[in-house]
């Protein structure tokens, strides 16, 4: 388990590792012991951020782009119906209470996050989805040598 963290609250939009920083070269080569020190409270800084910076997660977006919820919709071009699929911040928010155990949100969240996962569907994986109606295989070169 991470070592439990202070919870910083960040007004801007960005990954706060105030708590966290370290130079960028250790003085001593091969000496790593500071960096693994602040490992925890580095992650912790990503964790805070990808949940965001309001004390509310939603199962729904409210608008589009709406980073404190669970879900997102999406929507291909008139081809398939839009549908909800999870949104990266389910990750953040189910590592949430292991870096911040003091939280008063933390069951809630995880319980969001259950709620979250029954009603989305997986659609596309990658650059692929139901729009894509030809590519090229990299893996057939009429070059090659023999």
């Amino acid at each position: 388990m991470p070592q439990p963290q202070k919870e910083i609250e960040n007004d801007n939009r960005e990954v706060d590792l105030s708590n966290a920083h370290v130079q960028s070269y250790p003085e001593k080569p091969g000496d790593l012991s500071l960096y693994n020190d602040k490992f925890d409270a580095r992650a912790a800084a990503f964790i805070r951020d990808g949940v965001g910076i309001e004390d509310d997660v939603r199962l729904r977006p409210l608008q589009n782009n709406d980073e404190s919820a669970l879900l997102e919709s999406k929507s291909y071009e008139n081809v398939v119906a839009p549908f909800y699929a999870l949104s990266s911040t389910k990750a953040s928010v189910l590592a949430f209470s292991d870096y911040f155990p003091d939280n008063p949100h933390n069951w809630e969240w995880r319980d969001d996050v259950s709620k979250a996962i029954l009603p989305a569907q997986p659609g596309w994986a990658g650059t692929f989805g139901p729009v894509i109606d030809s590519a090229t295989d990299l893996t057939t070169n009429t070059n090659r040598r023999k």
